[in-house]
């Protein structure tokens, strides 16, 4: 993948060049579709600075992970960022998107698509609570369904130091479990 943005293949196995301030969230391997030619999905987060933050959340299409189009007029979130999890709810029926609720926001909420064209509005799922470290947030979640539960493996930013009442400064990420029943 070129993150170059010139459009020139820089490596002979380079297979895409994503747009200027884009980032890869998630490929996801649909294994339910009917649609060979959308088997796999790229969640694509593409920033634009400027004067504000625009955020656009695009999702492309494959068939075999080599050639990919995007499908038009289609947003996976509204401003997400990326470090996003897929997986299949076999109870629903629905693809689980987690995600942030937008840029800088460090919550974990969902949305859910039976068809990748139609989302459910974003539910809150998981923030940091008392137990955690102070300032700790989250960056956001991997999941995956096992064995009929939902496991859930957010990324934890804990360690800050607020004397310059900073972020990113001297602290980590580590992850943590989370599961349900339900997805």
């Amino acid at each position: 993948i070129n993150t170059d943005c010139d459009g020139n293949q820089k490596l002979a196995h380079e297979i895409i060049t994503l747009p200027q301030g884009g980032e890869i969230a998630y490929i996801y391997e649909d294994c339910v579709t009917d649609n060979d030619d959308e088997r796999y999905k790229m969640l694509l987060t593409v920033c634009e600075g400027g004067t504000t933050l625009t955020v656009r959340d695009e999702i492309l299409v494959s068939s075999d992970l080599v050639h990919w189009r995007k499908i038009e007029n289609v947003s996976w979130a509204d401003g997400a960022e990326p470090l996003s999890g897929v997986f299949y709810n076999k109870k629903l029926g629905v693809h689980t998107i987690l995600q942030r609720p937008f840029w800088g926001i460090r919550r974990v909420g969902y949305k859910e698509t039976a068809d990748w064209r139609n989302f459910t509005d974003y539910r809150e799922c998981l923030i940091v609570d008392a137990c955690d470290e102070p300032l700790s947030e989250i960056y956001g979640m991997f999941g995956f369904e096992y064995d009929g539960y939902y496991i859930g493996i957010p990324h934890i930013y804990r360690g800050l130091h607020s004397e310059l009442n900073a972020k990113y400064k001297g602290a980590i990420i580590d992850t943590q479990l989370a599961y349900s029943f339900d997805g």
